[in-house]
């Protein structure tokens, strides 16, 4: 019986999450209010402090469920092909959708994602948790391809997936602030430049004879 109360808590924190993020693309995050995300969710506002404590319980919650999103594509991308350059490819993908379909989470990563978090709701500590599960990925992608030496020697691997981190997050939101006016200009088309851009990124990581 508790198991079936968990799993329809997290359908209604699902349906919440999803009404809050479509609000915080359009109005930021500062200035939506509970009581907009209980009507598009179609809950009143009562009911939403049944699920979520306040507004910043809400983000944790989507922080974590978003991550979870992100690392399961990760994972299938990993999976799906054992071509070094395709993983990387399907990984760049797998981020920019994450970036698409959660924007300000994606922008709040890029930062110090844990002082928007509420430290107290268990969510925080799951999204570390997913957090590290998607690092692992990345690592152990990376090591194998050192393995294989299709990649250079690397020294921190966590400062390997920062910087790669930070160039793929750039190429992303770099094209998406410019996609009106390099289309306008005849230049490129995003998604064009998006993938000569991550492959120019995977070229980074080879090893050189």
């Amino acid at each position: 019986m508790a198991r079936r109360k968990r799993e329809d808590a997290i359908v209604h924190q699902k349906r919440i999450a999803e009404a809050a993020i479509k609000l915080f693309r359009t109005k930021d995050i500062d200035k939506t209010k509970m009581d907009e995300i209980a009507t598009l969710a179609g809950y009143g506002k009562a009911t939403l402090y049944v699920y979520f404590k306040n507004k910043q319980d809400i983000v944790t919650f989507l922080s974590y469920y978003s991550l979870t999103k992100l690392r399961d594509s990760i994972l299938d991308a990993i999976n799906i092909d054992d071509n070094q350059e395709h993983v990387f490819l399907g990984v760049c993908k797998s981020i920019e959708k994450y970036e698409k379909d959660y924007p300000e989470i994606f922008k709040m990563s890029l930062g110090n994602i844990s002082e928007n978090l509420d430290k107290e709701s268990d969510w925080a500590k799951l999204t570390y948790e997913v957090g590290e599960e998607i690092n692992k990925l990345i690592i152990g992608y990376l090591d194998d391809g050192v393995s294989q030496g299709i990649f250079t020697k690397i020294d921190n691997y966590y400062e390997e997936i920062f910087r790669i981190w930070g160039m793929i997050a750039g190429v992303i939101l770099i094209a998406n602030s410019k996609e009106d006016y390099l289309k306008g200009e005849g230049y490129f088309e995003k998604e064009g430049f998006l993938e000569n851009s991550y492959k120019k990124i995977y070229k980074t990581l080879l090893f050189q004879k």
